[in-house]
């Protein structure tokens, strides 16, 4: 009789949660900056701060890639 280990052991993968994280954010803060852009929102730099959050964002998911 077979021993009746599986063949297969799921594991997960670092790769796809990390480009599921990064894409969850880039949805998430993309449009938000684009809407600051649209409207013009009168707070001063709200547009910069969006910017400089994604940058920062981007910067910190290159860091973390597997």
């Amino acid at each position: 009789m077979r021993d009746r280990q599986p063949i297969h052991s799921p594991v997960p993968n670092p790769e796809a949660s990390h480009a599921a994280t990064d894409g969850v954010l880039n949805a998430l803060m993309g449009p938000a900056e684009r809407t600051a852009f649209l409207f013009g929102w009168p707070s001063p730099g709200l547009a910069d701060e969006y910017s400089a959050t994604i940058d920062r964002m981007n910067t910190e998911m290159t860091r973390l890639k597997p």
